[in-house]
């Protein structure tokens, strides 16, 4: 009974469809080897399409709604709502043969899955370590910049100071050259 129940959720796991009136199944082909199938689960209502028509077979799954079909499929079979005719029985046996390679399929894809975003996130931790180091570095180069910087303004504002004073000296010494110039003119034109 156990199997039959998880054949049953394999086929709601693989589709949890909105409740639709149309049967006509727009992704999954005639040719497919699951599609009698699904289409009879349609047809009796255990399963349903989406809104848009669409079954979406590859869709995963998560564990919390498995947990609620099985939950609502247990509470159903043990109120005698819903029971398995010879032919249905038989079906879902056949169904959870032909999906007992591709759950193990899915499994090793899932296992890999893992892995490689456990290897994202060593990289992405690398990745941050880096950033941070380079962050720091950066900071740290930035406040040595500011430190020359304010270094240099102080020797830019000496040297403008003492270019004032050069500057002032110069014309005061020019004052005094053509002060010179003029007493030894007027000096000449005096004798």
């Amino acid at each position: 009974m156990k199997k039959i129940i998880l054949c049953i959720l394999l086929l709601l796991v693989t589709s949890l469809p909105v409740i639709s009136k149309e049967k006509v199944i727009k992704d999954v082909s005639p040719d497919d080897w699951a599609y009698k199938a699904i289409k009879a689960m349609i047809e009796k209502g255990y399963l349903a399409l989406y809104d848009d028509g669409t079954f979406k077979a590859d869709q995963p799954v998560s564990r919390k709604i498995l947990a609620h079909v099985v939950y609502r499929l247990l509470e159903e079979i043990e109120s005698g709502k819903t029971q398995l005719l010879p032919q249905e029985l038989q079906d879902a046996k056949k169904l959870a043969k032909e999906f007992k390679e591709e759950i193990a399929l899915s499994e090793d894809r899932l296992k890999r899955i893992e892995k490689k975003l456990d290897e994202i996130d060593s990289e992405g931790l690398v990745l941050h370590t880096d950033l941070t180091k380079i962050s720091y570095e950066t900071q740290k180069s930035v406040e040595e910049l500011k430190e020359e910087n304010k270094f240099l303004n102080k020797e830019l504002l000496e040297l403008k100071e003492q270019f004032k004073r050069t500057n002032a000296q110069r014309k005061r010494m020019e004052t005094f050259m053509w002060i010179g110039i003029i007493a030894a003119a007027a000096a000449g034109f005096s004798d």
